[in-house]
């Protein structure tokens, strides 16, 4: 199978193109994972209020829908924090170097 790799073991074109486009997204990353626990610590306490003075509540589906909001934010953090790593890969005097990177 050809791969699209250069020599001296570097990254392909695609791979190049993924990472950029990652560091490129870097803040929307961060800002949507803020959001997302904004949102989600905001229905907790919505959902907490409602099954407090609601006895009929069904908590159950709402638990689950702020888990998810929450799992969501922090793949958000996650995102940021590896687009702000390949950051500082790409970015470092080395590899610009090696691969003739100026953009």
């Amino acid at each position: 199978m050809q791969n699209s790799k250069t020599e001296n073991n570097m990254i392909s074109d695609s791979e190049y193109t993924f990472a950029m486009k990652a560091i490129r997204r870097k803040q929307s990353y961060l800002v949507i994972s803020i959001l997302s626990v904004v949102l989600g610590l905001n229905l907790s306490m919505y959902y907490a209020w409602l099954a407090y003075t609601d006895i009929e509540f069904n908590l159950g589906i709402h638990f689950i829908l702020v888990l998810l909001i929450l799992l969501n934010a922090r793949q958000n953090l996650r995102q940021y924090s590896y687009a702000k790593t390949l950051e500082v890969i790409f970015t470092s005097t080395e590899y610009i170097d090696k691969k003739n990177i100026i953009e």
